[in-house]
């Protein structure tokens, strides 16, 4: 008669001895029962396992789809608005998005990127566009199909985290200018966040939007906060100018 087995004897003998010696049947039911239960608990872990490397790849493939030569060539310790910066990175994903503003040269696409890879990160969805891009697509899908325009469109308007970079920088058609403010009215409409950055005052933006009665101004405005770079970095609440827009 074979004597019986422990499951820590069990588990220590080699996978093929184990077969051989026909040691399975030696363990108690309890035992086999245990053992059954730490099978499933490893395939548990290993799933886990599974799962979070293929996350952390999809996330390493999003962040890539993102400008690098912004977001990786950079020592942010000689970011020129520090301050800022860290306010920036404090933002967290509500219906109040941000509005970047400042002169060139102060990082304001740098932080937005940093951000925008963080994000990503914490499982984020977001669609992140320059805005000549944009607009260059806009009118190219406006051209082509306006069925597809408006697949695009929507799919501007219902992702969970939109970021349009170097706002103003593109071509004012009145097309373009059109599908924008649509796509900032639905966004503060359902309450889905907006952050953009500029390098034009209220009064700028406002032209170069096309936006005579300032609808998109004033939108843009309650959809967002303001961040300013400056290099003096003056960090008062609310949007710069606001009260010059009409």
């Amino acid at each position: 008669m074979t004597s019986p087995l422990s499951l820590a004897e069990y588990e220590a003998m080699p996978v093929g001895e184990r077969h051989k010696s026909n040691a399975f049947q030696r363990l108690t039911q309890e035992d086999r029962n245990r053992f059954f239960e730490q099978e499933e608990e490893r395939r548990e872990a290993r799933r886990a396992e599974d799962m979070e490397r293929y996350r952390r790849e999809e996330c390493q493939r999003e962040v890539n789809k993102l400008p690098q030569e912004l977001l990786t060539t950079f020592d942010l310790s000689q970011h020129p608005c520090s301050s800022a910066h860290a306010e920036v990175m404090a933002w967290v994903v509500g219906k109040i998005g941000m509005m970047l503003v400042g002169s060139t040269g102060m990082g304001k696409s740098r932080s937005l990127l940093q951000l925008l890879s963080k994000l990503i990160w914490q499982d984020v969805q977001i669609i992140y566009w320059p805005a000549p891009r944009v607009a260059d697509k806009i009118s190219a899908l406006a051209f082509e199909s306006s069925g597809e325009l408006d697949k695009f469109i929507h799919r501007l308007e219902s992702c969970p985290v939109l970021a349009i970079d170097d706002l103003g920088a593109h071509r004012p058609t009145e097309r373009v200018c059109q599908e924008l403010h649509r796509v900032i009215d639905t966004r503060y409409s359902e309450g889905r966040p907006l952050l953009v950055s500029s390098n034009c005052t209220p009064a700028q933006l406002q032209k170069r939007l096309l936006d005579e009665h300032g609808r998109t101004i004033r939108r843009l405005q309650d959809v967002t906060k303001a961040v300013h770079f400056a290099k003096s970095e003056p960090h008062a609440s609310g949007h710069p100018g606001k009260e010059a827009a009409p």
